[in-house]
Formats: C-alpha cells, structure tokens, sequence
C-alpha cells in the first residue's frame, strides 16, 4: 500500500509464506495473462515475477522460464505415426513430449511439467486408462484427454472413473480435437493455447 513502510508491505506479501512449491506455476500462468489471483489481490506483477524468478533460481531452474515457454504436451501413443501426426498439427502451440508407453508417460510426469496428455488406449503393458489413473495421483490437476478406437459405454464409464477430461474416437477429426484441446486447457488454465482466434482459426 502507497505510504506504507517497505517492511510492512513485505510482510503482507510474503509469497513464501503464502503459497506451495507446487503453486508456483499456476502463479505464473495467472499472472502471465494478466489475471486477478485470489490468493493474492494486491498482487503487482514486478513482485509476483521477481518471486518467481528468484524460486526457480533456488530450484535450479533457470530464471523467467514458466514466463517464456509455451504449455508442455505430452503424447503418448505406441504408434509413432500417430504421434507424428499430432505433433505436426499441435507443435505450432506446445512444447510437445512424446512416450510410447504409459509407463514412459509416468516417468515424464513425475520428472518435469505436463500441462495436458494426450494418450491411446491401447498400449503395451499399461492402458491409457491405467496411465490417466497413476498420472492424477501425481498431478490430479493435468487435463488428460483419452484417445481410442473403441469408445464403448464401459470405456467412457471408466474413463471418468479416473478423471479423463474427455475421450476421442480414431480415426479423430482435426475439429474435434482442436476443440478438445482448447477446452481443457481454458477449463484447467483458464487461456487458449491457440490465442484469442481460438482452434477454429486453425
């Protein structure tokens, strides 16, 4: 607050006090897009950055990265054609991972950011279910986004069991999956990967 001594306003702004290691990209994402944190109302953004910066400088990571690089997807799929395929279509707009397997997609989570999974069902050893499943007792907070030739009544059942954000039928129309995609980042993000001209522009 204007005309308050600097320690009084630092001390009603102690971000480490106030928030988890784990809340420190979802700050950064907020504030990013010039959004109203709740936590923190009287937040500006010369603070909320220099806190950042100076957490990811203790962390060993380097300083301003959640500022500058793109949401991270992870594709995990067997088939490596497929991957291909999404990669060409969503590169432009993530920074893209991809695993072969569900048990590749797990060491990933557990190892880096994942903003959204995209993920087949079928896979070798773990299904994509199994996976949706260990990947949310990680991160519950990751959108994953199911993608199957067979899109039974059980299957969908069991897809929301595990919190799957949505399921997609191969082959998967382009429409539909960019639409997918905009959704559950805007719903766990609250912004567009795709910008203010939205998937359709695409």
């Amino acid at each position: 607050m204007v005309g308050q001594p600097e320690q009084t306003r630092k001390d009603e702004f102690d971000l480490n006090a106030t928030l988890q290691p784990w809340a420190i990209q979802d700050v950064a994402l907020t504030v990013r897009h010039e959004l109203c944190y709740p936590m923190l109302p009287d937040a500006t953004f010369d603070v909320v950055e220099e806190w950042i910066s100076d957490r990811n400088f203790q962390q060993g990571l380097p300083v301003g990265d959640f500022w500058t690089k793109p949401y991270q997807l992870l594709i995990a799929d067997d088939d490596a054609q497929f991957r291909e395929v999404l990669r060409q279509l969503l590169e432009p707009f993530f920074t893209l991972i991809e695993a072969s397997s569900g048990e590749e997609a797990i060491e990933i989570v557990e190892g880096e950011r994942v903003d959204l999974l995209l993920l087949d069902m079928h896979m070798e050893r773990l299904t994509g279910i199994e996976t949706i499943q260990i990947v949310k007792s990680i991160d519950a907070r990751t959108p994953c986004i199911l993608i199957t030739a067979d899109a039974t009544d059980e299957l969908l059942r069991e897809a929301s069991e595990v919190a799957a954000y949505s399921v997609l039928k191969k082959p998967v129309r382009k429409a539909d999956l960019l639409q997918t995609v905009d959704s559950a980042m805007m719903l766990a993000y609250r912004t567009s990967p795709f910008g203010s001209a939205g998937p359709h522009a695409i």
